[in-house]
């Protein structure tokens, strides 16, 4: 496995075992780092094992959050909880910051991928005075990031998948064509229905490529297009240069037989276990992903930054700066992660563009 200007080094205290974790049971637990995420959010196993981080997940039944949910996450915090991590997908938990800085001001708050950091209530997280820190994960504009990519796995051609329904489709693509032809990359952008087998176009490329195809890099823009793109990968033996599915490493662990891997390792030898299995099918250096779960990233992110934070009696401001998160990100993720600065408010607000990994 190599990760592109990364180091591969990460944290030696995880150890691997079997951990039986329900991810979709509504939890209240509480350690020095305290964390709460979506229902079936996978995080590395290492942090389930770590007695100072505390992994919650929240419930699912309702549409959004009530002022019961906020109290309930609010009650549990004592003053022991250094850090708190909120990630959601959906609305109604803003306002515990408030609560938490009111009861604790001493306690670090991060807002990760919250709804209201990616709707039109925008305002209410980068005008607010008790989030600390920002994280989201770029979930759509990938396009040219994808064909930096593929340069980088020596690729002599580029093909954009596309449906029409995507999010911020034509920004991407325009994005990822001008990067293309900046590098004098060919590239071509074809739209495509759910059934990759039967497009015509595509297949015929496929097949007319012979073998030159191992140079050929294919792009899905759209996550439901990801599963059927890897099982024409395994067959062809092109180039993806972001797998993109939103949850690489469950798919991956899908279809390399590697289910069992997936939810007993840390995230590590899970990776390492995936690089022997493409090796061996012959698509060795052939596909990046990430296998992290895109909506763990940015949690994980913070639990190592506030680390080495309280381990170094490092401030708030020299932890969560931008060279401090790239190499939080690079030494203990393995992960190469540029974060840019979108708006300057009383938090700092940081999308966090995720180089994938090349197996």
């Amino acid at each position: 496995m190599v990760l592109i200007s990364a180091s591969m080094m990460l944290s030696a205290c995880s150890k691997d075992k079997t951990t039986n974790v329900n991810l979709n049971t509504e939890t209240n637990k509480k350690a020095m780092i305290t964390v709460y995420l979506p229902h079936g959010t996978k995080i590395d196993n290492k942090y389930l094992d770590d007695k100072d981080v505390a992994i919650n997940y929240l419930p699912n039944d309702k549409e959004q959050y009530t002022q019961e949910d906020v109290d309930k996450i609010v009650n549990n915090i004592d003053r022991y909880v250094k850090l708190l991590v909120i990630t959601t997908d959906k609305p109604g938990l803003e306002g515990v910051f408030k609560k938490i800085k009111d009861k604790l001001p001493g306690t670090v708050t991060v807002a990760s991928n919250m709804y209201e950091a990616k709707s039109s209530d925008l305002y209410k997280v980068i005008s607010n005075p008790d989030i600390n820190n920002t994280f989201n994960t770029e979930m759509y504009l990938k396009g040219e990031l994808s064909v930096k990519m593929a340069r980088l796995m020596d690729a002599s051609s580029f093909i954009y998948l596309y449906t029409k329904d995507y999010p911020n489709l034509n920004e991407d693509m325009m994005n990822a064509r001008m990067y293309a032809n900046k590098i004098n990359l060919p590239f071509r952008a074809i739209e495509i229905g759910d059934d990759l087998e039967s497009n015509k176009e595509l297949k015929k490329i496929l097949v007319d490529s012979g073998k030159n195809i191992s140079k050929l890099a294919i792009y899905p823009a759209n996550p439901k297009l990801s599963e059927s793109l890897l099982d024409l990968c395994f067959k062809y033996k092109f180039i993806i240069p972001n797998l993109n599915s939103g949850s690489d490493g469950k798919l991956l662990a899908e279809k390399l037989h590697l289910s069992k891997e997936y939810n007993e390792l840390s995230r590590k030898n899970f990776d390492n276990a995936v690089a022997k299995k493409i090796k061996i099918i012959g698509l060795n250096r052939k596909i990046a992903g990430i296998t992290e779960g895109e909506k763990s990233i940015p949690a994980e992110l913070s639990i190592e930054v506030s680390k080495d934070m309280y381990q170094k009696n490092l401030k708030l401001e020299e932890s969560y700066k931008d060279d401090s998160i790239i190499d939080r990100g690079n030494r203990d993720l393995n992960l190469l992660i540029k974060p840019e600065n979108k708006y300057q408010a009383n938090s700092y607000f940081r999308n966090l563009i995720v180089y994938p990994r090349i197996y």
